[in-house]
């Protein structure tokens, strides 16, 4: 229901749809608009220091996999850690099976209620 043959811009409309079927509102910024040529976790810290970001909310698994501590805290960046804990017969679940198994509101109280802030 949306023709495109851009990868990108099919995600773009995804998230969108998403949000607004969760009732989050929230600005959606592409980070080819943002002008940043870097790569892997470089680009990451370039859009957080463009948009004077302080705070990086990272997956727990994400973070192990792909990001250094050290270069975050030399730019004044704090990584918080949020590993999400909820019922499932399944060890890695994703927000695919929240979307199919629930109602919105069930959705946001779930993701609120069992995501748990860690410090690195």
């Amino acid at each position: 229901m949306y023709p495109t043959n851009n990868l990108a811009d099919f995600n773009m409309n995804f998230v969108t749809k998403l949000l607004e079927y969760l009732n989050v509102n929230t600005k959606l910024i592409k980070s080819s608009d943002l002008h940043i040529t870097s790569k892997k976790e470089n680009k990451v810290l370039d859009i957080l220091m463009k948009l004077h970001a302080t705070t990086y909310l990272s997956g727990k698994e994400s973070y192990f996999n792909y990001l250094n501590l050290s270069n975050f805290q030399s730019r004044n960046i704090n990584i918080k850690l949020i590993n999400y804990n909820f019922n499932s017969l399944y060890e890695r679940d994703s927000i695919l099976r929240l979307l199919f198994s629930y109602n919105p509101e069930e959705v946001i109280e779930i993701l609120n209620c069992n995501g748990k802030e860690e410090n690195p």
